[in-house]
This record gives C-alpha cells, structure tokens and sequence, in this order.
C-alpha cells in the first residue's frame, strides 16, 4: 500500500552529563540557538499523566531542525543507551571551519575532512565526537 504520508526529520536527542556544557557546545560548534529549555516535563499518555525526571533543552537551526538534550548525569549501567544509532549529521557550508569551530568547542576528532565518492553520493565530510562522545557527521553536498 502506498501512502501519501510524509515526513521529515525533526530532532535528534542526545543524553548528556552537564546540560548547561552540552548547549554550550552546540551553540559554539554549529551556531544553534537554545529554543527552549525545562527543568522536567509532564506528558499524558493514554489519559495518564506522568512527570519525565530529566531537565533538557531544544536548539534550532536556521531550518528549523532540533538537537534534543537530556541530562542524565549517570549513564553507566543504564537503559538509555545510543548503541543502535551510528551517528548523525549536520549539513554544513564550510565544512573545514565548521570542524575548526567543533574541535576548539571541545569535539574530538574522529576523521579529518574528506572527499567521498559512492555511486550518486558525492560529498565532503568529516567525523568528530561531541563532548558526551555522540558521534556526528559534518557534510556538505558536491555536484556531480
């Protein structure tokens, strides 16, 4: 059945050890704007209301995408895990100034600025490590 739904990524969220460090770092490494920020949250589930412990923040780009935070200070031996996710990525004008901007906001670098070709895909990209060790892509799109 084909569906004529759509839809579009929105936000990708990050659990973090120091909320106030972790917003710092994306402001400083991509230029994202703290959208909003709580202290803990309510949510009603089938007519049940519940309170999520952890304070968090959204930041926003220019397009409107969001990275999520959550502070969970102590993660070892915990359920929230990133393990199936890889790595996501942020589509970036310059890529080598980006990278710069990352590393001295604290990111660690995991592969320097490349040139990758597969089939259609034609990019410039590079990897880093955020400061809660998130694995992030930095590309930018080439023609042809």
């Amino acid at each position: 059945m084909t569906s004529s739904a759509k839809a579009r990524l929105n936000h990708a969220a990050i659990f973090v050890s120091d909320l106030n460090r972790a917003i710092e770092f994306y402001e400083q490494a991509f230029g994202l704007t703290l959208k909003a920020r709580w202290k803990t949250g309510e949510r009603v589930t089938d007519g049940k209301e519940e309170t999520m412990g952890l304070p968090g923040a959204h930041l926003i780009d220019s397009k409107g995408c969001r990275i999520e935070l959550w502070e969970l200070a102590d993660q070892s031996g915990s359920e929230h895990t990133q393990k199936p996710v890889n790595h996501f990525g942020m589509e970036v004008d310059d890529l080598a100034l980006v990278y710069e901007n990352a590393i001295a906001a604290g990111a660690k670098a995991e592969m320097p600025p490349s040139t990758v070709s597969s089939g259609d895909l034609h990019v410039e990209a590079a990897f880093i490590r955020g400061i809660n060790d998130e694995r992030i892509e930095l590309v930018r799109f080439l023609e042809g």
